[in-house]
């Protein structure tokens, strides 16, 4: 009786597991509202039973196919004009699942980091483009966050949803200003696929094969894809280790051991960094632990003998405020809103001390950007503020320094759920915006990025034509010429332009200082689509700003030729100042340069500093403010230099941990 027992178990449970194995299904990304790609053949795939005979009707075809010995199926659609909306049925042998609002068009794949996945309702005018969000042409599906140590065969569960009001404010705005332009061009119907994830690197985009080419990446990959090892232990790993440094992070902060919140210590050597900002800044974008920061001020008479209120808005993610050797606050939690008491005995005459000790666990860290949350005002009289933003001197305290710090910074994570999982889903092209978390490897950043777009072609078997956003001008600008990390990035991504049908879109133009992610993604996209009408559409137009071409030493000056100068170049400058250039001896010292467009596509560059130049630079700076070089199309000069100096030294640290 019990082997009766056991073997109608056993029995059941073979039954129960062929049954849940023999359903039809479908990846995530097949749902209703769906676009599917236009004027070519489209896959189709599923899973069912083993050998079950698999039967699709579109557009009045029927189509069959035959699961294989693992249930895997696969039917290609004919290639079919823009159109719909059509219906789309797949029967087995017991089973059937449909697909209603098909529309045929063309899909874009959009990815990148968070300038990519900033939708719509974070726009400081999403009202506006949610109430005249009426086009219902234009669909989207945004793959959710994951991460797996393998290539997965799914995506997490999501759907297409269709733009109207409502849902366009979950759009990537850049994804979604793009389709507008083309849906305005080409009148056909437009699918965009958002795979992207805030701060993250390329190489999380790419998968382990690719990486095998760059020894201390593939050494991560190997790490992570242990034997044994699966994503649940990773992400246990990983949450001890920073949990643990955290545990007691004064003992391990020489700010606590040596008293940096007493206004007698001189920060005047620090470095300085202006606030409010995220560390998503070079200088701190990869230190997780402490910073300590330090201003000080002398407040208007009418302050003295007064209570006041200190406003820092929100902080990631902990933090300690000093005001002279009084503390008046600490909030835990990035959420938290930071409004702290100041009594009047902690305010001084002349010069007062402001420290704040920040607590960053991992992540962007950092202060909201709000310049108006970041005031002294007098408690009983509110509408007085004394502003608080500006350059502060920062020192770093304790640190986990190592890379990365997040796991969607780990390598080929995002790329084996959020990318392989989509493959043969019928493309148009793809278009990118990320390179901000890469900016300190330049170097390494020319190589990875043409390899990814590469890969990303050998999966879907095609040369798909692949659209990316340079960066945009980020952080205050310099005073004087010096080398940058942003300079370095923006230039290792032109070397992606060597591949065939790969276009850039130039923003050098519309970044903010004080913000990595700005508010003008409707010309981001703008661009992104004319360099797609490029690349993908083989049309005429002109889709990049003015490039370097070539330069040439004549006497005390420097003649630059360009390229793409469309219907000509114009320096915009009511004045007629042609800024942004520097020019450098053999001494590899550069200058402020005066510059003059002497010819159709020619421009002069001279400086008094330096009488025998050797090398020219234009826009070559983090947040080149004043470069206003552009083409009659309205297209700004693409950052450029003609000399190949060092300047900054790649950090090359990659531990897992």
């Amino acid at each position: 009786m019990l082997m009766f027992r056991l073997l109608l178990s056993i029995g059941l449970a073979y039954l129960f597991i062929t049954q849940a194995s023999a359903q039809l299904s479908l990846p995530h990304v097949f749902s209703n509202h769906m676009v599917i790609q236009r004027e070519q053949p489209v896959p189709v795939w599923g899973k069912a039973s083993p050998k079950e005979k698999i039967t699709l009707t579109f557009n009045g075809e029927t189509l069959n196919a035959k699961a294989d010995q693992n249930g895997k199926w696969q039917v290609m659609l004919p290639a079919t004009d823009a159109g719909g909306p059509y219906t789309i049925e797949i029967k087995g042998d017991s089973e059937s699942v449909s697909f209603n609002d098909v529309l045929v068009g063309d899909v874009f794949l959009c990815g990148g980091q968070s300038n990519m996945e900033w939708r719509v309702r974070q726009l400081p005018y999403a009202n506006e483009v949610a109430y005249t969000a009426n086009d219902t042409q234009i669909r989207l599906i945004k793959v959710k966050h994951d991460q797996a140590l393998q290539p997965k065969g799914d995506i997490l569960p999501t759907e297409w949803k269709v733009n109207n009001e409502e849902n366009v404010r979950e759009f990537s705005a850049v994804a979604y200003f793009f389709a507008q332009q083309l849906r305005e061009h080409l009148n056909v119907p437009i699918g965009l696929i958002s795979s992207n994830w805030g701060g993250t690197p390329a190489e999380a985009w790419m998968s382990a094969e690719a990486l095998s080419e760059y020894p201390r990446l593939h050494e991560a990959v190997q790490q992570l894809q242990a034997e044994g090892n699966t994503m649940e232990k990773v992400r246990e790993s990983h949450q001890t280790k920073t949990s643990s440094f955290f545990d007691d992070v004064d003992s391990k902060d020489p700010g606590v051991q040596e008293n940096w919140s007493s206004a007698s210590v001189d920060f005047q050597n620090w470095e300085t960094l202006l606030l409010p900002s995220p560390f998503n800044q070079p200088a701190l974008r990869r230190h997780d632990g402490t910073v300590w920061f330090k201003r000080s001020v002398i407040l208007p008479t009418e302050f003295q003998g007064k209570d006041l209120l200190l406003n820092l808005g929100t902080i990631d993610d902990n933090d300690q405020v000093w005001i002279n050797d009084t503390k008046v606050g600490g909030t835990q939690g990035k959420e938290q809103y930071r409004r702290y008491k100041v009594p009047a005995s902690a305010i001084k005459e002349g010069e007062n001390t402001i420290t704040i000790r920040v607590i960053d666990k991992g992540g962007q860290g950092g202060f909201a950007i709000a310049g108006k949350d970041f005031y002294l005002t007098p408690t009983q009289q509110q509408s007085v503020r004394f502003p608080l933003a500006g350059n502060w001197h920062y020192q770093r305290g304790a640190g986990r320094e190592n890379y990365p710090t997040q796991l969607h910074h780990y390598p080929s994570l995002l790329y084996n759920a959020m990318i392989h999982p989509l493959v043969p889903y019928g493309l148009k092209g793809a278009i990118w915006y990320q390179g901000e978390t890469n900016a300190s490897r330049a170097k390494e950043y020319s190589k990875i990025f043409p390899a990814m777009i590469q890969q990303w072609r050998n999966d879907w078997g095609s040369e798909m034509p692949f659209a990316f956003v340079q960066l945009a001008n980020f952080m205050a600008p310099v005073e004087t010429p010096q080398p940058s990390n942003w300079a370095e990035l923006r230039e290792a991504q032109t070397k992606a332009l060597k591949l065939p049908k790969v276009g850039m879109a130039t923003i050098i133009d519309i970044g903010e200082a004080d913000d990595i992610h700005p508010a003008n993604k409707r010309d981001v996209g703008k661009r992104l689509a004319l360099a797609m009408r490029e690349i993908a559409y083989g049309e005429d137009v002109v889709a990049s700003g003015p490039t370097f071409q070539s330069a040439q030493v004549e006497g005390s000056k420097m003649i630059v030729k360009l390229d793409d100068i469309g219907s000509g170049l114009v320096v915009k400058d009511k004045y007629g100042y042609l800024k942004g250039f520097t020019l450098a001896g053999s001494d590899q010292e550069f200058h402020w340069a005066k510059a003059e467009v002497t010819g159709e596509n020619e421009v002069t560059v001279y400086s008094d500093a330096v009488d025998d130049p050797v090398a020219v630079r234009y826009a070559w700076a983090n947040n080149p403010d004043q470069a206003n070089l552009y083409n009659e199309e309205g297209l700004p000069a693409v950052p450029f230099r003609s000399d190949d100096w060092g300047g900054i030294t790649e950090e090359n640290a990659f531990t897992l941990r």
